[in-house]
Formats: C-alpha cells, structure tokens, sequence
C-alpha cells in the first residue's frame, strides 16, 4: 500500500487510513456540499475496522467520522 495525502472529498471506498491509533477502511462515503459559498462542503466516512472482510451483505461499520471537504487526509491505497 502507498500513502497519500489528499483532500477529504477525494477519499475513495476501500482506502484505508488511522484514526486515534486504529487501522480503518473507508466502507461508504457520502458528500454533503452547499449552495452558499462561503459555507465548506462537507464529506463523512462509515468506516469499519481494516483487519475485518469486505462483504457486500454483511455491512461492519463501527465510526463514523465528518469532515470538510477540502480537509487533507493521510490515506493507504492499493494502485
């Protein structure tokens, strides 16, 4: 995996990063943007612990985190 650093509204299902000191991956991610220009859009994670399996039924989000979107963030990502 290779790390990154990015703005939040560019974060990607599937990469992972660490938040207070647990490996996560990004499970869902949704984008709440606004029609006033001063006000930042925002971007929130459904995260789910790195070490447990990716299954499409079974759905194991344990945080959820908000953010605004142009926040940089460290991610790891497989490409």
């Amino acid at each position: 995996m290779n790390k990154y650093t990015v703005k939040a509204e560019n974060v990607k299902p599937n990469d992972c990063m660490i938040i207070a000191g647990i490996s996560v991956r990004v499970r869902y991610c949704y984008y709440h943007h606004s029609s006033i220009e001063h006000i930042k859009g925002k971007v929130t994670f459904d995260l789910q612990r790195f070490e447990d399996e990716l299954h499409p039924l079974c759905d194991k989000t344990f945080m959820r985190i908000s953010m605004d979107s142009d926040e940089l963030v460290e991610v790891l990502r497989d490409e």
